[in-house]
């Protein structure tokens, strides 16, 4: 969460990595049944919104769209994503865009921060660290699952 000069709170729908549509329709269902937040607006300005690693905000209808303040280099694109880096460097952040529809056909924009190193299984000291959790590994959004409605 951030609080903006003028008081205003820009609020992360999930903070987490989505990898798939999948991952991406279960944030918009959790959204659309109250159980998260929609983002209200898009980060603007790098000043005022610091997006941080594995910040996701899902854009609803009619939300203000604009740049986030941020000079992203592109990168092939994933089938279902958009994907462009920050700048150069170790430890630099990922965007991740995707656009899902709900079942009324009204488009909703998912978008990703998060860093290349906190996506992947590591092993360190002995221990495996798992980095971001995905929505479809996330227990707490079992329900909104596909998987889940076809039982």
């Amino acid at each position: 969460m951030v609080i903006e000069p003028n008081g205003k709170i820009l609020e992360e729908t999930y903070i987490g990595y989505v990898e798939t549509i999948e991952d991406a329709n279960i944030l918009l269902r959790a959204c659309e049944a109250g159980e998260l937040p929609f983002a209200t607006q898009c980060p603007l300005d790098d000043q005022l919104h610091p997006v941080c690693n594995g910040y996701t905000f899902v854009y609803g209808s009619g939300t203000e769209k604009g740049d986030d303040g941020k000079k992203w280099d592109s990168r092939p694109e994933d089938h279902d994503f958009v994907i462009q880096n920050q700048g150069s460097g170790t430890g630099r952040l990922i965007k991740r865009l995707t656009c899902v529809e709900d079942d009324g056909g009204y488009a909703y924009f998912v978008v990703c921060y998060y860093k290349e190193t906190d996506v992947n299984e590591e092993q360190r000291d002995g221990y495996y660290h798992m980095g971001l959790r995905r929505p479809s590994q996330d227990i707490t959004l079992a329900y909104f699952r596909r998987d889940w409605f076809l039982r």
